[in-house]
């Protein structure tokens, strides 16, 4: 399960980095909204302080995946002006998840394994993620959108089925 949820995190990451060229809009703005995602990290420490690190990673892929099937939405409805909010919700969770799939995969294995795994999860996920550029780029605005979203998906299914 950390094989699909580290996979799905980064492959979603770097697909939309790749993507945020051809979204409908203005690119500064998206891009803008992108950066104030950067936000989420601040809130990572007080989070963890007060819930469990599973239900935050859940959390944050569930967030990634509205603000992916947002972007659906406003892109079907033609609707720029609001894309660049679902592409900061979409962020947002990434972010989120980012800080805690370290922290529970240390909770997930023991310390002689664990160099092992984070070396294993890294080497799976970066090889998922060469296809990013390929589907980014392959012409149908839909296409790119509808991975990200089953890749959220995956990842939050990923995230509940882990056993801590």
């Amino acid at each position: 399960m950390m094989f699909m949820t580290w996979s799905a995190l980064v492959f979603s990451v770097n697909l939309l980095i790749f993507y945020t060229k051809h979204l409908p809009g203005e690119v500064y703005t998206t891009s803008t909204f992108t950066g104030f995602a950067a936000l989420a990290f601040a809130l990572a420490g007080p989070l963890g302080l007060r819930i469990s690190i599973k239900r935050i990673l859940n959390g944050a892929f569930a967030f990634a995946f509205a603000g992916s099937m947002g972007m659906l939405v406003m892109i079907a409805n033609h609707d720029s002006d609001f894309l660049a909010a679902m592409v900061f919700l979409t962020r947002c969770g990434h972010n989120l998840a980012f800080c805690f799939i370290f922290i529970i995969h240390t909770e997930l294995f023991p310390t002689s394994f664990l160099a092992t795994s984070y070396g294993l999860c890294s080497f799976v996920s970066r090889g998922v993620t060469l296809l990013a550029p390929l589907i980014a780029e392959s012409g149908n605005q839909w296409i790119p959108i509808g991975v990200l979203s089953v890749t959220c998906l995956l990842g939050l299914i990923g995230s509940l089925m882990i056993k801590t």
